[in-house]
């Protein structure tokens, strides 16, 4: 819209706030992007006498499309952010899920010691869920430090691993879990192997094929190697 005075132009009759702000020359186009409208520019001025002309209003209109591709490109990019979001939240979640099973994992194989020992009244059971259980419940503090860290890139903290210890504890925690499906656990061993890992995360490792394995073997039976 180009109006050279607003107070004289039958388009407004009737506008009480173009009659009450005394408006008179006044320009108005549309913040256009390429697929959508984001709003309207707006100029007036209430001097009588001072119009706007056409090239004035061409200007303007140029003005109002650069802000409005503008604008469109800000709401593009804030819905990608925000996509990308609730992706990294997805994602964040699932491993969070698979970091807890594993844990509950270890938990379970615990308490079916326990069971045993309670079943059949003998300690040496109890003396075998305890480190199960009690590395769960430093997994779990551990798994809570890297919550509250979340925000910070975690940098691996490698250290002098002896892997057939990670792999026997892994063993070991899934043991009654073996049981209960009739699968055996076959153990080959690297010699005692010594390599600079991270000791959290080289278990989890080690823990999900494990678990995926014995899963593997629930309805028939086997043996995981």
């Amino acid at each position: 819209v180009l109006t050279v005075d607003a107070q004289e132009d039958s388009r407004f009759d009737g506008a009480l706030s173009i009659m009450g702000h005394q408006i008179h020359a006044a320009m108005c186009a549309p913040l256009a992007g390429r697929d959508s409208v984001a709003g309207v520019l707006y100029a007036d001025s209430g001097r009588k006498g001072e119009q706007f002309g056409q090239s004035d209003f061409e200007l303007f209109t140029a003005i109002a499309h650069v802000v409005g591709v503008a604008v469109e490109n800000t709401r593009l990019h804030r819905e990608k952010v925000e996509q990308e979001r609730l992706a990294a939240i997805g994602e964040a979640t699932a491993g969070l899920g698979h970091c807890m099973r594993n844990i509950l994992t270890g938990i379970k194989g615990g308490a079916e010691f326990v069971d045993m020992s309670i079943r059949e009244k003998d300690i040496k059971y109890l003396e075998r869920a305890w480190p199960i259980m009690s590395q769960a419940v430093q997994r779990i503090e551990m798994l809570v430090m890297n919550l509250l860290m979340y925000s910070r890139e975690r940098t691996p903290e490698r250290m002098s691993v002896s892997l057939d210890d990670v792999v026997r504890e892994v063993a070991e925690t899934l043991h009654a879990r073996a049981d209960k499906h009739q699968v055996a656990i076959h153990l080959e061993l690297a010699g005692n192997a010594i390599v600079p890992v991270d000791l959290q995360q080289i278990y989890r490792v080690v823990l999900n094929l494990l678990t995926n394995a014995v899963d593997a073997c629930e309805s028939d039976g086997g043996t995981v190697t």
